[in-house]
């Protein structure tokens, strides 16, 4: 979402400036800022879902103490991931569309 954002400010500073000089310095800080927030939002990302795999090992552990099979178990740990993984870009997506529509609004 802040990559949208950036590319909506940095496209009304291209329209506005005239400037060559200028318009070109602020491309490339532009997209450094994105570049940086790219990295971050990834960083974030690979946290949060370390943090939830260690969540959710437990789980699994103790469906294989339970005495489920390791390749059912994988398979549903997999599964479980993609799901997850397909709900938040589906996710991502509708708000993204809502962002849009609500902006256009006004």
């Amino acid at each position: 979402m802040e990559l949208f954002v950036f590319y909506g400010i940095r496209s009304i500073i291209k329209n506005s400036i005239t400037d060559k000089v200028t318009a070109e310095a602020l491309k490339t800080d532009f997209q450094i800022a994105v570049g940086i927030i790219a990295v971050i939002t990834l960083m974030l990302m690979f946290y949060a879902m370390k943090c939830y795999i260690k969540l959710r090992i437990k789980d699994y552990s103790m469906f294989l103490i339970l005495g489920m099979k390791k390749k059912l178990s994988a398979f549903y740990y997999y599964l479980n991931i993609v799901l997850v993984v397909l709900f938040l870009i589906f996710w991502g997506l509708e708000q993204e569309e809502f962002f849009f529509i609500s902006s256009r609004d006004y």
